[in-house]
């Protein structure tokens, strides 16, 4: 509901949002439990619901997940008060991070907040939306949501939403591994395996 009203063009001419999956102040309860899983799918979802996006980096990209205490959302040596030094070597989430920017900057449909339709999804935890312009640039996203379980459903794409003809088939190419796979009209099954991918970033073309 927030990000349809956000979209909406009377609340868009005035306000622009920024989305962190994470802060300096707030490491949330999903990240504390959630595992790589959780950050790797805060993270999509921040790069793809809204144009801006940023991330507390080196906390965020080195997956830090330790509390201050039981059922606070502080960090553990927060590096508002102190220096930290991480441990060598790349973070681990800095290749999703890198592949989602590069994803934003190739596809103008993540680069304004309009045109994004949620989709009806049948499976516990999956989220569907798209994002497109007026050029045709459609992109589409499912997400797992609950990085403790495999999430796996059917989503019915409403095509005539995003400017494909009804009743059709369509190509979708996931821009996060490079697999294509040709959807048909109505609902497809999805399956999301927090170990092995959290999400689709698909684009859509019409074929």
């Amino acid at each position: 509901a927030y990000f349809t009203e956000i979209a909406d063009p009377r609340i868009r001419q005035l306000f622009r949002p920024n989305l962190w999956p994470n802060t300096p102040d707030i490491l949330t309860a999903y990240l504390q439990t959630g595992g790589e899983g959780a950050f790797a799918v805060r993270a999509i979802l921040a790069a793809t619901l809204a144009s801006s996006y940023g991330v507390y980096g080196p906390a965020f990209e080195h997956l830090d997940a330790r509390p201050a205490a039981d059922g606070s959302e502080e960090y553990l040596h927060s590096e508002k008060y102190e220096i930290r030094r991480r441990d060598a070597g790349p973070p681990p989430l800095r290749p999703l991070l890198s592949a989602l920017n590069r994803i934003r900057r190739a596809h103008p449909a993540l680069q304004r907040d309009r045109g994004i339709v949620f989709h009806p999804v049948e499976g516990e935890g999956l989220l569907a939306y798209s994002r497109a312009d007026d050029a045709g640039d459609r992109i589409l996203v499912i997400a797992n949501t609950d990085p403790g379980r495999v999430g796996e459903g059917l989503v019915n794409v409403q095509t005539d939403r995003i400017g494909l003809p009804p009743g059709e088939s369509y190509q979708v190419t996931d821009l996060l591994t490079g697999r294509r796979h040709r959807w048909q009209a109505g609902r497809n099954y999805v399956r999301l395996d927090p170990a092995s991918a959290v999400a689709h970033v698909f684009q859509v073309e019409q074929r």
